[in-house]
């Protein structure tokens, strides 16, 4: 197969995995949403860009308690599961904000799963393809799957900021602003 046969193969093929994995991922817990940490994100972004309301303000963070502690608001001692990380972080989880919350966690999983598997895989390309397929497994992995929190996302930046240290030839200009605005980034977790 040729290289822009691939790569058309690609283009096409990605899309559909992920809709296929969305899909399986909803049908999978549609009776149990995992996603604590994921649903802080969706609240402050749909009040955001759907309502124009402060994601830090104390209607979100109502909002975040009645989903998060069914019907009623953080007891004393409780985590008040405020939204409380820098703004940009709703760029990222801006196209999920805009579905209803079972199939904006579905995507949210099956988009972190995908990329995960793909920044690895282009990242070390010469690594053996069962060890990049494994990946999914680690625990750290699945228990930030799971949660729907930053830590995924975060891995992918850094793992594609860490194999493109390597190379012999430095990237063009271009390449090195994506970089540095990536790796500025992955302060919205900075305990990572």
């Amino acid at each position: 197969m040729q290289p822009t046969q691939q790569r058309l193969l690609i283009f096409l093929l990605v899309p559909l995995i992920f809709l296929l994995l969305t899909l399986g991922i909803h049908s999978a817990f549609q009776n149990n949403t995992p996603g604590i940490d994921f649903y802080v994100y969706w609240q402050a972004g749909r009040a955001f860009f759907l309502e124009g309301i402060d994601p830090y303000g104390a209607e979100v963070s109502t909002r975040i308690q009645y989903g998060i502690y069914h019907g009623r608001e953080a007891l004393p001692g409780e985590d008040p599961m405020k939204f409380n990380y820098p703004p940009f972080v709703l760029l990222l989880t801006l196209p999920f904000s805009l579905l209803p919350f079972g199939w904006a966690q579905a995507a949210w999983m099956a988009f972190n799963l995908l990329a995960a598997i793909i920044a690895a895989y282009l990242s070390f390309p010469d690594a053996p393809k069962w060890l990049v397929l494994l990946l999914p497994f680690f625990y750290q992995f699945v228990f930030g799957w799971v949660l729907g929190n930053l830590t995924v996302p975060i891995f992918v930046i850094l793992l594609w900021l860490i194999s493109r240290a390597g190379l012999a030839r430095q990237p063009s200009a271009g390449v090195q602003v994506i970089m540095g605005v990536l790796l500025a980034w992955v302060t919205a977790k900075p305990q990572l």
